[in-house]
């Protein structure tokens, strides 16, 4: 007799890898059958769009409230991943609003659709603390603010500061509270804000060559020191890699920068 299987244990781990994969075709299924329906219909009007993109975005909602708290981690992730593509799904609906159908300005949209999206993924992510439902809360929070920092008509290298500092600033920010442990799950934080704030002062080096390798060389610094204390390779990987970063000449560069090695002159 096998006293470390109880009986009907083995039953259930099939159906709950049954009932996962289930769920996993029906996310893929939803997101192929929207994307159909838009290839199409190329001339489908915006009403219609709204009415599917939002129409997908609260089957997905229900979905995973109807998965509730139950115990196994299978389904859990499942609720994750289902919420996950509805704030997608919703995202595109508030675009779809706010610059189609009432036909805001540009910034004035895509902050309004951006604001909402945020509002929807942070309600999932405070009902599931998750790490898709982390994610989702950031870009959107992120991607709203950013676009009240983007100048009216930028064209301009330098008018990229602006949104890149915010982005920085953002990233570095919810670094930080998961270094603190003040968000959940802390990891995805510590490693979502460095990535991003990394990210954010290499993409500078076109716009502000001094200003890129001072906040680079800072980034680099506070994530070697944080991944060295809290013995985390991916945050300390991030750091590595931004103090070995070349960096891109920018308007500002110094000469020795600016100038081309002899293999890709003309």
């Amino acid at each position: 007799m096998d006293v470390g299987h109880p009986a009907g244990a083995t039953p259930s781990v099939r159906r709950e890898t049954l009932v996962e994969i289930v769920g996993y075709v029906g996310v893929a299924s939803a997101v192929a059958g929207t994307v159909t329906v838009f290839a199409r219909n190329p001339d489908l009007s915006d009403g219609a769009s709204l009415a599917v993109t939002l129409g997908v975005a609260a089957v997905l909602v229900v979905a995973g409230l109807a998965i509730g708290d139950r115990s196994p981690d299978a389904y859990q992730r499942m609720r994750s991943l289902l919420w996950f593509v509805a704030v997608e799904s919703f995202g595109f609906a508030s675009g779809i609003f706010w610059l189609n159908i009432v036909d805001l300005g540009l910034k004035t949209g895509a902050t309004l659709a951006g604001l909402t999206g945020a509002v929807c993924s942070l309600v999932l992510w405070l009902m599931l603390r998750r790490s898709l439902q982390q994610i989702a809360f950031f870009f959107t929070a992120v991607g709203t603010i950013t676009a009240l920092a983007v100048p009216n008509g930028s064209g301009s290298p330098s008018d990229l500061n602006g949104p890149l500092l915010v982005i920085w600033v953002s990233g570095l920010a919810w670094f930080i509270a998961g270094t603190a442990e003040i968000v959940r799950p802390p990891r995805t934080a510590r490693v979502l804000g460095a990535a991003v704030s990394l990210l954010a002062t290499l993409e500078m080096f076109g716009p502000s060559f001094w200003l890129a390798l001072t906040l680079v060389s800072v980034t680099s610094l506070a994530l070697l020191a944080v991944g060295d204390r809290k013995e985390d390779r991916a945050v300390a990987g991030l750091g590595s890699l931004g103090s070995w970063s070349r960096p891109r000449s920018g308007s500002d560069a110094p000469p020795w920068i600016r100038k081309a090695p002899p293999w890709r002159r003309s």
